[in-house]
This record gives C-alpha cells, sequence and structure tokens, in this order.
C-alpha cells in the first residue's frame, strides 16, 4: 500500500474534541475510520489488536495529551470451505477459462512480405552455433584466432 497521510489540526473547545473522539471512537468500533479535511480523506479498516500510547505532559503551564494508535492492515481471511486438498484436477467453469494465460498461438515460421522468414525461439536456439568444449566461439562458431 502507498504511504497516504491526513492532518487534521485546529483550535477548538473542549467539548466540540470530546465531539472528534466520540466520532473516532464510534469509527473504530464501526471498523472504519475516515478522516477528511476539504477534498482530502484517508481510510483505515480496524482489525486484530491494537497498539497504543498516551502521554501526558505539563511544562510552563503548557498542558499535552498525545494519543498514537498503531495496527496491521486487515487481510482477508479465507473460509475454510474454500480451501480444498486433493490429488483430481477440479473442472474449470467456462467464466474462469478465459482468464487463463494465452498459450502461443503460432510455433512455426512465418513468412512476412519484405521481412523473410521469421522463426521461432526453439529454431534460432536449435540454429545457434554450439560452443566447443572447454572454449569460446566466434559468430560463426569457430574457436577465436590466437594472437
Amino acid at each position: 500500500m502507498s504511504k497516504t497521510s491526513v492532518a487534521l489540526t485546529g483550535i477548538i473547545t473542549p467539548e466540540a474534541f470530546a465531539g472528534l473522539l466520540d466520532d473516532l471512537s464510534a469509527s473504530i468500533k464501526a471498523g472504519t475510520v475516515c478522516l477528511q479535511k476539504a477534498s482530502e480523506y484517508i481510510t483505515l479498516k480496524t482489525s486484530g489488536n491494537m497498539e497504543f500510547e498516551l502521554e501526558a505532559g505539563s511544562k510552563k503551564g503548557k498542558q499535552k495529551l498525545s494519543i498514537s494508535v498503531k495496527w496491521e492492515e486487515p487481510c482477508e481471511v479465507v473460509p475454510m470451505e474454500a480451501i480444498k486438498i486433493t490429488s483430481v484436477e477440479p473442472e474449470v467453469p467456462v467464466e474462469q477459462e478465459r482468464c487463463k494465460l494465452a498459450e502461443p498461438v503460432q510455433q512455426s515460421p512465418v513468412e512476412i512480405p519484405g521481412l523473410g522468414e521469421v522463426k521461432s525461439l526453439e529454431q534460432v536456439l536449435e540454429e545457434a552455433p554450439k560452443p566447443l568444449e572447454g572454449g569460446a566461439t566466434d559468430s560463426a562458431g569457430k574457436p577465436p584466432k590466437k594472437k
């Protein structure tokens, strides 16, 4: 998943902030938290256990409360009925048949006007020069000349 964030900041009354916390609490209970600021938004799906940190402090007349909550993205749980282990291949429904990777349509060489014969990869590999045992070859398949 790509990294996305939305920051909500501002100055509000304690009552209004408590309302934001109520909304956050209800969203977490519902399993989806969506934060929005103008046209920017992020939607988080809650799952499993949550790691949290509450930190409070006071310094020179200013008080601070920090709340941090983390959790892993939910993973899709596959129902056990959908899992099957067998030695027999199932019949593939026609709808799934379309999703298979296409097999190469043509394996034999074809003649293209102006280009001549186009060879299959297998033919090119068969016709390629074979190296001699223990040595390199040039483009004609012969060992290179010694200098």
